[in-house]
């Protein structure tokens, strides 16, 4: 699974949870924490944790330790798969249970591209670019702390 086929993917679950739903965009956790950024150190400090260190240490987590784990199980790749997107799903406690579920549904689609390319770079670089188009659809819908 190519990078960009990764990405339209995820695109694709958020235009469909986002846009088809209805629901707000951002999610009513991401207006939360932008609504308690009180300074802007607090805010510079978001800019960077949310799309950089967020999606590295997740993914080495759940697409590189745990995944590779169980892909040498008995569970196979397929397991490895599903397993790591359910326990990241499962991670994601601050959302309401249908946003869990395409939470699920990105590992799935971050896991397939960890099984066919083999490379954990990727996963990283498409979960960076996902969690920085929060970060961006945020500032586009809030005010700059004062």
């Amino acid at each position: 699974m190519g990078q960009s086929l990764t990405i339209a993917l995820l695109a694709a679950l958020t235009a469909v949870d986002h846009l088809g739903l209805g629901r707000p965009l951002p999610d009513e956790w991401i207006t939360s924490v932008w609504n308690s950024i009180g300074s802007w150190p607090v805010f510079v400090l978001l800019i960077f944790v949310l799309p950089a260190v967020a999606p590295i240490s997740e993914e080495i987590l759940m697409r590189g330790f745990l995944f590779r784990g169980l892909q040498y199980s008995k569970v196979g790749a397929v397991g490895a798969v599903l397993i790591s997107s359910l326990v990241w799903a499962a991670l994601h406690i601050q959302y309401d249970i249908l946003d869990i579920f395409y939470v699920f549904l990105g590992g799935v689609v971050l896991g397939g591209a960890r099984l066919k390319t083999g490379s954990l770079y990727r996963t990283i670089a498409v979960h960076s670019i996902r969690s920085a188009a929060v970060i961006i659809a945020a500032l586009l819908v809030r005010q700059l702390p004062s």
